[in-house]
């Protein structure tokens, strides 16, 4: 929970220094190479579910662009807790990967990302018997990102988390294979 916190006050101290940013030169350029902190604030659901007001994730990120098109990012996400009355999860997790995007202006870009996602969850079954497990597996997404100024930008993302979940040690052996699907909206601080 004090997790979400901090990502929270990240993501809104962030937001506040948008309109002391929106004074600085009012085209701003995309530079040859620069290192990012930012935060997304999403709603993700499972495969064939809908999104639901229950489900919100909020993550924290890092990132360095190497050139306008290539870039790495890691990020910290928490998935709260999710399931039904039969079963339920709560999961973390740490992502890292390569990000290649493509300049349209000199203000917006879109992007496609991938890599791999490192999680733990606590799972509890019916009968409220809690099991730990963890693994890690590739996530892919796109995005679109919009430069406010040389410091803020804002971006929009969807992306795919294909998680299996092998729980063959519990008490009641589990075995899942699913995809989370997450739509985020973030902002981030170039420096």
């Amino acid at each position: 929970m004090i997790f979400r916190r901090i990502l929270f006050a990240l993501i809104v101290c962030s937001m506040s220094a948008v309109p002391l940013a929106a004074r600085e030169a009012q085209a701003a350029q995309y530079k040859s190479s620069w290192f990012y902190l930012g935060g997304n604030y999403g709603y993700y659901k499972a495969r064939g579910g809908d999104f639901d007001d229950e489900a919100d994730l909020i993550e924290g990120l890092v990132g360095f662009q190497f050139s306008p098109n290539i870039g790495i990012e890691a990020s910290v996400i928490d998935f709260g807790r999710f399931g039904d009355r039969l079963s339920d999860a709560e999961v973390d997790g740490w992502t890292v990967g390569a990000v290649l995007r493509l300049p349209l202006t000199e203000t917006t870009a879109i992007y496609a990302k991938g890599g791999m996602l490192f999680w733990d969850a606590a799972v509890r079954d019916a009968d409220d018997v809690e099991e730990a497990v963890d693994d890690s597996d590739v996530f892919y997404g796109v995005g679109v990102d919009f430069r406010v100024s040389q410091l803020i930008g804002v971006n929009v993302e969807y992306v795919r988390y294909e998680l299996d979940i092998d729980g063959s040690g519990f008490a009641t052996p589990i075995r899942a294979n699913t995809d989370i699907d997450a739509a985020k909206i973030g902002v981030r601080l170039n420096f």
